[in-house]
């Protein structure tokens, strides 16, 4: 072969991934390969995936089945969670849907498609702007509430609310008052 990356899924990530799945029905943590070499670390690897949440399909499907299904989730998932991401950043719904396809069917989302774990780190990134986006927008309702009426939050760390034996909680929580409540400005929140 002139390209030997393009055989590492049916030669690594698909008998791995098996092996790892099969290891853990058994009630094991699959922490050692022994088909290869003399012997390889399987959790340690990315392309055993031995704690991605998805591979439970993998447990009630025979497994082939279960990989083509994984395989076939990645651009489906994919283009959902980036059409979320932008129907939250105000995008027009066709510009979401165009943006989501774009997406999936990128060269990369294609070339790595395959291979069942590249694909699968890439598709929860829109989730994770999604999150960021979200926080920070709290933290923005936060800080206008809390300026709006900067005793609000104080009266009822000291006053209202009646202390319990977590002393180093309390700390926390007061300095995290007088931190947001000095630096929550308009500007201060990006």
């Amino acid at each position: 072969f002139k390209n030997f990356l393009i055989t590492d899924p049916v030669r690594q990530q698909y008998p791995w991934r098996w092996l790892a799945v099969e290891t853990e029905k058994t009630g094991e943590l699959p922490l050692w390969n022994p088909y290869t070499m003399a012997g390889t670390p399987l959790l340690a690897t990315l392309q055993g995936a031995v704690f991605y949440p998805l591979n439970i399909l993998l447990f009630f499907l025979p497994f082939s089945v279960g990989w083509s299904f994984l395989i076939f989730l990645q651009p489906v998932l994919a283009g959902i969670f980036l059409y979320v991401y932008l129907r939250n950043l105000n995008f027009h719904p066709l510009a979401g849907i165009l943006g989501a396809i774009a997406y999936i069917f990128s060269g990369f989302s294609i070339a790595w498609l395959e291979w069942g774990t590249v694909i699968h780190t890439a598709l929860w990134l829109p989730l994770i702007l999604l999150s960021i986006d979200k926080l920070i927008s709290s933290l923005r309702e936060w800080c206008s509430s809390t300026r709006s009426n900067p005793h609000l939050v104080r009266r009822g760390l000291l006053r209202g609310e009646r202390p319990r034996n977590d002393g180093i909680g309390w700390v926390v929580r007061i300095k995290f008052v007088i931190y947001y409540d000095l630096r929550c400005t308009p500007t201060s929140l990006v």
